[in-house]
Formats: C-alpha cells, sequence, structure tokens
C-alpha cells in the first residue's frame, strides 16, 4: 500500500458536508423516529402479479442483502425474479451481459419493474437505458447517481482495483449518470 492509496478527500472549507451535515442528518433521523407513523403493508402499493427484477448492490448477492425485499416484495403481490448475481464485484462485461439477458427472458411478455439497492440501482438505470420498451419503472434504494463515487472506503480498495475502474469503458458516465461506452 502506498501513501497515494490512502489519499482522503475533505470537503471544502464552507461547503455543506461536514459536521454540519452530519448535524443535520442527525436532527433528520431523530425526528423520522419521533414523528414518523408506521407503515403497514396496505399504504404500499399491489403488485397484482407484475414481474420485479431485484438487482443487488456492490459485494453482495442474491442470496444477502435481497431477501426481506424480495419476501416483502411477495407479500405485495408481485412476481419476484433474481438477478442471478452470486457476488457483484461491479460492471464487469459478464455482469452486464448477464443482466441484459436476465431482463430480455423476463420482458418477453411485457415490461417489467427493476428494483436495484445501491449500486445495484446503477446497473437498473443501465439496463433501462439500453432497453427502455422493457423497462417499466426503476427503483433505486439508496443508489449513487454516477460513478465513480467518493467514499470514505476508498482508502480499502487497492489502487490496482482504482485504476481498472478508472479505465473501464462502463465507468465513465456520461452526465445523466448512465454509463456510456467509448
Amino acid at each position: 500500500m502506498t501513501a497515494s492509496d490512502l489519499a482522503v478527500v475533505r470537503p471544502a472549507p464552507g461547503s455543506a458536508l461536514g459536521l454540519g451535515s452530519l448535524a443535520r442528518e442527525a436532527k433528520s433521523l431523530f425526528l423520522s423516529f419521533v414523528t414518523t407513523q408506521p407503515q403497514t403493508i396496505g399504504d404500499f402499493p399491489r403488485g397484482d402479479g407484475r414481474t420485479v427484477l431485484v438487482i443487488p448492490g456492490f459485494f453482495a448477492g442474491d442470496w444477502a442483502t435481497t431477501a426481506h425485499l424480495r419476501a416483502f416484495l411477495l407479500r405485495l403481490g408481485y412476481r419476484v425474479e433474481t438477478a442471478g448475481i452470486v457476488f457483484n464485484i461491479g460492471p464487469t462485461p459478464q455482469l452486464i451481459a448477464r443482466l441484459e439477458a436476465r431482463l430480455l427472458a423476463l420482458s418477453e411478455d411485457g415490461a417489467i419493474d427493476l428494483v436495484g439497492q445501491s449500486f445495484g440501482g446503477v446497473l437498473a438505470r443501465d439496463l433501462a437505458a439500453r432497453h427502455p420498451g422493457r423497462v417499466r419503472k426503476v427503483v433505486t434504494l439508496c443508489s449513487p447517481v454516477r460513478i465513480p463515487i467518493t467514499t470514505p472506503l476508498a482508502p480499502l480498495v487497492p489502487s490496482r482495483l482504482r485504476q481498472a475502474a478508472s479505465t473501464n469503458s462502463f465507468m465513465r458516465c456520461a452526465d445523466t449518470g448512465l454509463w456510456t461506452n467509448r
């Protein structure tokens, strides 16, 4: 690990980030517990058998972070399908091809809904942009708007992976926040 691996991007002085941001988020979290009424399953739209493809986030798979979400969507009446991802290591050509094949197979009878968690939401937006006639709706949960993102975890990512990500054609984002090819 070199010194460049440990570089940290700090918020600019006077920016909306930093301790003021932390205080606003803490206040918002506190108020959400105090003022928000609990929701019941009846508060959410029914699926009526519509197909939903659930895409897990970075370093996750169908087995992990989306199990509760899939169960919730099933209770609402959606036909829930998994993405077939064991371990999401990012937008490799193989992963993109697998997701496209899954979308095309599931949407033969009509457009489907995509639900992406975290980085899975970025992948869902990309699929919708590539196949707009096959996607009825995209729902993203805690997803970044564009890639690459700045994260406190950056020092934990080896420099060779960051270098590969910066040169990958899928990682070059358009102003829309979606992938572009060179």
